[in-house]
């Protein structure tokens, strides 16, 4: 099983197999943890660099680490951010998955993490925390190759937010589960007796729904902006499969507080199974 661990440090004095760098699209090295990273390696692997054509944004490449306490470099290229509207969620979460896909071809059992986009690339620092921790996460599901897997920065505010999103995800796991059949309808035409008014048809939830939704609330998983993440097109485009812990819990959110208005959308989700998948998704994704 692979150990998750969340450091106040600096990179480049890890002894791992791997550390990742956050690299501009020319890979010939620039400010921040690449301009560090270049300083501790030495100019060998500027020269590597240069034999490399640079790297596309959300993409991986590898060099040798040199003078680094790491015996490679994977060399990621992180998305700016413009807003959220022009795919840098996707890209983002491609570093995480390329840099790991290159670090398992390579035999790496120990690999660091910067946070990358989160300096002059103006990532938002907790949104782009998440979906580290997500990706890897969810690699981690299906594959068993690492032995460790670092999250470091110098940035306390940044560290913090690591340490808050590993308390999300064991909230997460204790959820409830949901069944199909706990809810049911109450009143309708038919149920109305003669000379009486017909009562429209309304729902009736069983103790469990109830209970689900008050551990919901009494978990803290209410997500502030709902309406507007499940109504973001990169959100709306996502099949199932590739939901994050993020886009559940906004979507459970719209669920639960949208059917103050629309009587019957979470009645009509439960019954159709979705909120037993997402829940099950759920425990998937943060747990470990």
């Amino acid at each position: 099983m692979t150990k998750i661990e969340i450091l106040n440090g600096d990179i480049t004095k890890l002894k791992v197999d791997a550390i990742v760098n956050a690299a501009n699209k020319s890979l010939l090295g620039g400010g921040g943890v690449d301009g560090a990273i270049h300083r501790a390696a030495g100019h060998k692997l500027l020269e590597e660099c240069q034999t490399l054509n640079g790297c596309e944004t959300g993409q991986s490449k590898i060099t040798k680490g040199y003078n680094l306490p790491a015996k490679f470099v994977i060399h990621t290229v992180g998305p700016v951010w413009y807003g959220g509207n022009k795919n840098e969620r996707e890209m983002l979460k491609s570093c995480y998955h390329t840099a790991l896909t290159l670090a398992k071809e390579n035999g790496v059992k120990t690999i660091a993490f910067p946070a990358i986009s989160c300096g002059v690339y103006r990532f938002p620092l907790e949104e782009a925390c998440a979906i580290a921790t997500e990706t890897v996460k969810d690699f981690i599901s299906n594959d068993d190759s690492f032995e460790k897997i670092i999250f470091i920065d110098i940035n306390e505010e940044i560290i913090n937010l690591y340490l808050d999103l590993s308390d999300i995800n064991s909230r997460c796991q204790k959820l409830p589960k949901i069944k199909p059949q706990d809810f049911k309808w109450g009143g309708g035409f038919k149920n109305s007796k003669e000379g009486e008014t017909p009562q429209f048809p309304y729902v009736i939830y069983t103790e469990n729904v109830l209970e689900w939704v008050r551990c919901y609330y009494k978990l803290e998983l209410i997500m502030p902006n709902y309406v507007e993440y499940v109504n973001n097109a990169d959100f709306r485009n996502k099949k199932f499969k590739n939901y994050s812990r993020n886009d559940i819990l906004n979507l459970l959110t719209y669920y639960i507080r949208q059917d103050r208005f629309c009587e019957g959308l979470l009645a009509g989700k439960i019954k159709s199974g979705e909120v037993t998948e997402l829940v099950d998704r759920l425990h998937e994704i943060t747990k470990g």
